[in-house]
């Protein structure tokens, strides 16, 4: 049994650690998730594509009971590193608001590591300075900036040292 307390209006404390993941393989379903993430998101990330919800991207959800809670998707990235095994992207992580704050997204997070051979997560430039510590945490060790666009490239500990221009994280 899952104890649930519902705090207020906005915020729902969950009591059990035992969040379950599950990959989907719906697209209404992977529709839904990222749109609920392109709702909320403050800058224009665009429209959702082919290449968002098709075989080269995953989606993990964190549920509790029949609740879903969260979600995260993962982008094949392996096209570019030729020579090494599947690489996988953290590419969009999104929580609930109700959710939030409880490890929910670390979860979610460490699941893609572990066993989607994750080595690669992908946020906007102005979000790395109140995100640096929980991707340290996860073991992502090195960035860079993308030329053309605001986001950061983040590497993980398992990632092999393949650009001299990455930064400590």
């Amino acid at each position: 049994m899952y104890a649930v307390k519902k705090l207020s209006q906005k915020t729902i404390q969950i009591e059990s650690t035992d969040i379950q993941v599950i990959e989907v393989q719906k697209r209404a379903c992977k529709i839904k998730w990222l749109t609920r993430f392109l709702k909320s998101y403050k800058s224009n990330v665009g429209t959702i594509n082919e290449e968002h919800i098709g075989a080269r991207a995953k989606f993990l959800i964190a549920m509790m009971g029949n609740r879903q809670l969260g979600f995260v998707r993962l982008t094949n990235k392996s096209h570019h590193f030729v020579g090494l095994s599947e690489t996988w992207c953290l590419s969009d992580l999104y929580v609930k608001p109700p959710y939030r704050h409880q490890g929910i997204g670390t979860k979610l997070s460490a699941v893609a590591i572990s066993d989607y051979q994750t080595k690669l997560a992908c946020l906007d430039q102005h979000l790395l300075e109140s995100q640096r510590n929980h991707y340290r945490a996860l073991g992502f060790t090195t960035y860079i900036v993308g030329q053309r666009s605001q986001l950061c490239w983040l590497y993980h500990r398992t990632m092999p040292d393949h650009n001299i221009r990455s930064r400590l994280l």
